[in-house]
């Protein structure tokens, strides 16, 4: 599926905590859009007068283009030569390397690709946008999106050329890869079409709707991540444990209590119950008891196949604190009672009222002492 955008009013933005922070960075995604004229695809604010943007604009007649522009005060822009067709899916991706070194790409075409340097682009933004350059200029747009992420590095042709898959004139003509898999995505939105907000499975930069935008249909072929393609974590913790590669990763969510401890669940009866979301939904997690001191829950976790590999393996979680900063003490363990120890992480100094979220690897040498993987828990003891 895809968000479709009726191109009045109706856009997805964040307002605060942006994923690109500096040079280089990569904007890409697919689109499906109308003839009109001037479509903002996404946007990256400094304020109301600064800003870069990604248009799908009818440049003379009938032919479809692609601009990427800086205003601040006059506009500094240049124009992808490749086009795109109007209500057909086509890849899209802007490279900006530096503040004077920046390429279009379409449709994967490296070979057509625009190169410009002639202008200046900031590098540092206050806020981000999808289907609107700026809410103060207002060029929106009118069609679909799909699969757009946001890489903090200067993809290279190779990576855009697996992003947006083969190309027959202007039809795509096989799979693309799937944005996580390729390169290092800081953020990236499915845009399924359904969301609200619109999740970010790569990193922590969910985007706020504005109007109505519907579940579009006919999204692009695009290579699946073999199961839930939300790689952010949930409240609480959602566990991701995965051989490499990263493109077929498994996912293992708590599914038992094991010893509860002090720890107790914001609703319902079982803390795996609220930690153990495909889709990551902060409306409910489990706690520690109050003024917690080694409070300790272990919760044992899915099983999944052995992958083969000691390398590729993660676990996310989201963790956060009431009334006073805290410690969280993150473990997976083979076996209980007591079991050993295979990885540990200590996350200190957890923010008040808010979650902070975590990615931690569990190392080639830690990974080799897992021998079954019907037979892991997740222990969590606060401080």
């Amino acid at each position: 599926m895809s968000r479709e955008f009726s191109g009045t009013g109706q856009y997805l933005g964040r307002t605060a905590s942006v994923p690109v922070t500096g040079y280089p960075y990569t904007l890409a995604g697919w689109i499906y859009g109308d003839a009109n004229d001037g479509k903002g695809l996404i946007g990256l604010k400094v304020d109301n007068n600064d800003f870069v943007a990604l248009y799908a604009t009818q440049v003379t007649g009938s032919t479809n283009a692609i601009r990427f522009g800086h205003f601040s005060g006059t506009w500094n822009e240049f124009t992808s030569t490749d086009t795109w067709n109007e209500n057909t899916w086509s890849h899209v991706a802007v490279i900006v390397t530096n503040a004077t070194s920046r390429r279009i790409v379409v449709n994967g075409d490296w070979a057509s690709s625009v190169t410009d340097t002639d202008s200046s682009s900031p590098g540092t933004f206050a806020e981000v946008y999808l289907a609107i350059d700026n809410p103060a200029n207002g060029q929106t747009f009118a069609g679909r999106l799909d699969y757009w992420g946001v890489w903090a590095s200067a993809l290279s042709q190779a990576n855009v050329e697996a992003l947006a898959g083969p190309f027959s004139g202007d039809a795509q003509s096989g799979n693309g890869a799937h944005p996580l898999a390729v390169g290092t995505a800081v953020a990236f939105w499915e845009l399924a079409g359904t969301a609200s907000p619109e999740p970010d499975d790569a990193g922590d930069y969910d985007l706020t709707l504005t109007g109505s935008p519907t579940q579009g249909a006919s999204r692009p072929s695009i290579d699946s991540l073999a199961g839930n393609t939300d790689r952010n974590p949930a409240a609480g913790a959602i566990v991701a444990v995965g051989g490499a590669p990263l493109i077929n990763p498994q996912f293992a969510a708590p599914i038992t209590d094991t010893s509860a401890g002090g720890w107790t669940p914001s609703t319902g009866g079982s803390l795996f119950g609220v930690i153990d979301e495909v889709v990551r939904d902060d409306g409910d997690y489990m706690q520690s008891a109050t003024n917690p001191s080694s409070d300790t829950t272990t919760l044992k976790l899915a099983t999944i196949s052995d992958p083969g590999t000691d390398a590729g393996f993660e676990v996310e979680s989201a963790c956060g604190a009431t009334g006073s900063t805290g410690t969280v003490v993150i473990s997976i363990r083979q076996g209980n009672s007591p079991g050993s120890e295979i990885a540990a992480w200590t996350h200190s100094n957890l923010p008040v009222g808010s979650y902070a979220r975590f990615r931690d690897g569990v190392s080639s040498a830690q990974a080799a002492n897992i021998t079954d993987f019907a037979d892991l828990y997740i222990r969590f003891v606060a401080s």
